[in-house]
């Protein structure tokens, strides 16, 4: 229901009004309500944008109804209850997000990384340890070693003067990036590497590492660049278009690595295990060459327990997972399915290709791109640029006193005045939520729990209820043995209808359940939807008279609609009604119309007990238009 409510959220075309928004068009109860929300409001509810003078007269009285209702339950304090403003505010804190950031910092971000997912860099790298707790005398050591790392790859000798100055000595020939890797990186990879990342694209590493990556030419080297893990320094060999988005699976078996410290026994055991590895991945190769079902293959060979249940399926992945996975699907001849066994860090694998795609446009992309934008590290600066536009706005560049936080509150509480927008909505969702809730308690609650004004309602309406042929109103009392059956067909002949269930209860059923009731307000159409077979057989086969009353045994077929096992005796008693007698007969419309009485009456008393008035000048002014 509340879904409902708020179902004027919806972005649709406003009708555009020509009345000074600001003018006061209704007041209710002292509070006014301006042409603007009148005009918002009506907008969110009529998506054409031409202003139809019969739907402006059907809609004034929807709209003065729905601020009455308001007032009212600003009467009843209901906007004061802690649950109206928890949640309202934490409707505010979703609405407020969008404004709380910097749009055009996020889409120069998201512009910048389309054009960075369109190309890939080849880079190298060292890596020189300084987290951010380090001391400030280690993070300096990190600091010098890094540019001494830097100035030895670009062939600088440096000259440190007693005061401490550095200049450039001589040029000298440049160190190998590769040695220098091997010699200084931290990087623990580089044992295995030697410094080469291989291709890399978008969004795969730290903002900052990832920065340098694409600003540094190709051939060059990056100045040192900080990030929490420390120093690094980029080397970038070459540059490519970006292959695009594969999806594809694998057949893997895992390899060993030969350690520094193993003695002859172990390598040969690690000779030995990786060349049953090869093997039995050639042998996986001729099968799927001889036209074996690769998911098959997978789900019973591959190694890789994360996979290997789906058929080896990946999913989708871009540049940047593993460099010999690309290269081998790159190299794959089209109309060919699978590659070859190759050799990766972790084992053997037979890759399999179950689609590629080549990038789309900017605004095919857009959406991707955003959404992995704003799990990253962006984040960060978007944060700074925003924070560095509010100490714009109040004047507080170079201000220490301020801190960040005084600012986002500072702006955060001007939202509402600053934006029409927020303004408008907030003032949606704070009427929905009192809407919703003396809506609930006034007329919703009323209509469902109010047994005694239903039932009122519907003897005083009863004209208005009618079957179009006559029910059958009774019981199916199930019976465990003849015993039971005996017993209970004479209190089912001699009790008063309203008292049958409690003595059959009472006096019959203990530990041990002997009968089983069962009440039906049926006709022969709903015996046949039903599935109440039982009744179709007996009851309507030949209808006894308006009133009279119908008690006959059956055996229990275990046709009837609450046929249960283990009771096979059952007694069918009750009578033949050509109306309904009680509400209840007829739940559904009664319930609906009485809500509909209910909303009738309460508009009336709210426009008896409300002070209102609407501007009929300014009405004329609106229609007028």
């Amino acid at each position: 229901m509340r879904k409902f409510i708020f179902s004027l959220l919806m972005t649709l075309p406003i009708a555009a009004f020509s009345v000074n928004p600001n003018k006061t068009l209704l007041v209710v109860d002292g509070q006014t309500v301006s042409v603007g929300e009148f005009q918002y409001i009506y907008g969110k509810n009529n998506s054409g944008t031409a202003i139809d003078k019969r739907s402006l007269e059907e809609y004034k009285d929807l709209f003065i109804n729905f601020k009455l209702k308001v007032a009212e339950a600003e009467r009843q304090g209901l906007d004061t209850t802690e649950a109206f403003i928890m949640e309202l505010k934490g409707y505010r804190n979703q609405l407020a997000m969008p404004y709380m950031t910097s749009k055009h910092a996020q889409d120069s971000l998201l512009k910048e990384a389309y054009s960075r997912r369109l190309v890939n860099r080849d880079i190298w790298h060292i890596a020189i340890r300084a987290p951010r707790d380090a001391s400030p005398e280690d993070t300096l050591a990190a600091y010098q070693k890094a540019w001494n790392t830097y100035h030895r790859l670009k062939g600088i000798r440096i000259n440190n003067s007693k005061q401490g100055r550095q200049t450039v000595r001589a040029k000298v020939e440049p160190a190998p990036f590769e040695l220098v890797a091997d010699q200084v990186s931290d990087d623990p990879s580089v044992k295995d590497n030697h410094g080469h990342l291989g291709w890399v694209g978008v969004f795969q590493m730290l903002y900052d590492f990832e920065n340098a990556c694409y600003n540094t030419p190709v051939g060059g080297i990056s100045t040192p660049v900080r990030t929490y893990f420390g120093y690094h320094i980029i080397k970038v060999a070459a540059e490519r278009p970006d292959p695009g988005e594969w999806h594809a699976a694998h057949i893997m078996l895992f390899t060993r690595k030969h350690n520094d410290n193993e003695t002859a026994a172990e390598h040969n055991e690690v000779d030995s295990i990786n060349n049953t590895a090869k093997n039995r991945i050639d042998s996986i190769y001729t099968r799927l060459e001889a036209g074996d079902d690769f998911a098959e293959l997978a789900n019973k060979y591959s190694e890789d327990r994360g996979t290997s249940f789906r058929g080896g399926d990946l999913g989708k992945f871009a540049t940047g997972v593993i460099n010999e996975f690309e290269e081998a699907l790159l190299a794959l001849p089209e109309g060919k399915e699978f590659t070859k066994p190759i050799r990766t860090k972790y084992g053997w694998h037979i890759l399999r290709r179950i689609s590629h795609r080549n990038w789309g446009t900017f605004d095919d992309e857009k959406k991707t791109l955003n959404e992995v934008l704003n799990r990253s590290d962006r984040q960060q600066y978007i944060s700074e640029y925003f924070l560095d536009s509010l100490r714009t706005i109040y004047g507080a560049q170079g201000n220490d006193s301020i801190t960040d936080q005084m600012l986002i509150t500072r702006y955060d509480s001007e939202l509402e005045s600053r934006f029409a927008d927020f303004h408008n909505l907030m003032q949606e969702y704070h009427d929905g939520i009192l809407l919703f809730d003396i809506s609930n308690r006034e007329v919703w609650d009323k209509a469902s729990q109010d047994t005694a004004g239903l039932q009122k309602f519907f003897l005083e309406n009863k004209g208005n209820y009618q079957w179009h042929q006559p029910h059958f109103r009774g019981r199916l009392i199930y019976c465990r043995d003849k015993a039971t059956l005996k017993m209970a067909k004479t209190m089912a002949k001699n009790a008063v209808a309203d008292s049958l269930d409690r003595y059959l209860n009472a006096r019959l059923n203990d530990s041990i359940q002997y009968v089983r009731i069962h009440r039906v307000l049926a006709d022969p159409e709903d015996t046949l939807l039903t599935g109440n077979k039982i009744l179709h057989k007996t009851v309507f086969k030949k209808a006894p008279k308006q009133g009279k009353k119908y008690l006959k045994v059956f055996n229990n077929d275990g046709s009837g609609h609450y046929s249960i096992e283990g009771y096979p005796y059952v007694i069918i008693t009750g009578y033949m009604a050509n109306e309904p007698e009680k509400y209840t007969d007829m739940r559904g419309p009664v319930t609906a119309d009485y809500q509909e009485y209910l909303e009738k009456t309460w508009i009336e008393k709210l426009r008896r007990e409300h002070v209102w008035n609407l501007d009929p000048k300014v009405w004329e002014e609106i229609k007028g238009q």
